[in-house]
């Protein structure tokens, strides 16, 4: 059952879908436009196997009464829950502990990105790899975008240097998924350790905060570590305004959502808080 696709004016796409079954379409209307969205309620009604997923934002719906917009990717959550397989494709730059290298590396940031749990806990991950030349290719054919929208992606995003790049993050992304698989088979005397690493990343309500906890879940990843991220509120940062220190609220919650074990401390400076703290949990022989 195709729960939803996007053509974008594709005549090929349209073509492939021929003879497979479908589900209607919602039509919401959303800040004066009319849109067509994936219908959950009636993916769940009809529990198909598999069904189709995507990683943006959804329009408001009734059915649920968050702060904020939901995600597609809190669909595909309650299909799974619900017993229903996915199959469904994603963008490497959309991964949340990718946010900041993507920045860095295209000049483009992303808005729209999906915790990195849901990547991992994928039963299957196919790597979709096409040199840029022949994506370049594609896009001045039309096969990806049409008319305007196509010469803006090439332009501005989907520029050759930028797509190396993403090329090569992709590669290594699912390469560290193929690590990750070989470290969790039984493994021998000769390859226990002792203990395992841990990362500590301190954080404070300045911008560079978010950077630091995606720095850190990549570090982890690397190292195969537990890792830690430490809010100390000191008395300088309690005198910040109520805004400044809700900061806090939305860093420890990225990094919970990328994996991570938090805490918040206080004390009268996050240095020396930090150092005793290190202090009191660093084991003796």
């Amino acid at each position: 059952m195709v729960g939803y696709v996007e053509p974008h004016g594709r005549v090929e796409t349209e073509r492939l879908l021929e003879g497979l079954p479908r589900l209607p379409t919602l039509a919401l209307r959303y800040r004066g436009v009319l849109r067509q969205e994936f219908d959950l309620d009636a993916a769940l009604a009809r529990r198909p196997h598999p069904a189709g997923g995507r990683a943006g934002s959804l329009q408001p719906r009734r059915r649920r009464a968050l702060p904020a917009p939901p995600k597609r990717w809190q669909d595909v959550a309650e299909l799974l829950a619900a017993g229903i397989n996915v199959w469904t494709t994603l963008n490497v730059q959309h991964l949340e502990s990718l946010n900041d290298l993507i920045f860095q590396s295209t000049g483009v940031r992303q808005r729209e990105t999906l915790p990195d749990h849901v990547f991992d806990e994928a039963d299957d991950i196919e790597l979709i790899d096409l040199p840029p030349d022949d994506l370049i290719a594609r896009l001045h054919a039309g096969k990806v975008y049409v008319g305007e929208q196509a010469t803006a992606a090439i332009e501005r995003f989907f520029r050759k240097q930028n797509l190396l790049v993403l090329r090569e993050i992709a590669l290594r992304r699912v390469a560290d998924r193929v690590e990750a698989a070989s470290r969790a088979l039984p493994a021998d005397r000769t390859q226990a350790r002792i203990a395992g690493d841990r990362v500590l990343v301190a954080v404070g309500p300045d911008e560079q905060a978010e950077q630091l906890v995606r720095a850190g879940k990549r570090m982890a990843e690397a190292l195969d570590a537990h890792w830690t991220v430490v809010y100390v509120e000191t008395p300088a940062l309690l005198r910040l305004s109520e805004l400044q220190r809700n900061r806090r609220i939305e860093v420890l919650r990225l990094a919970e959502s990328l994996g991570a074990e938090t805490v918040t401390l206080d004390g009268p400076s996050a240095a020396a808080t930090l150092a005793s703290t290190r202090r009191c949990a660093t084991p003796r022989a």
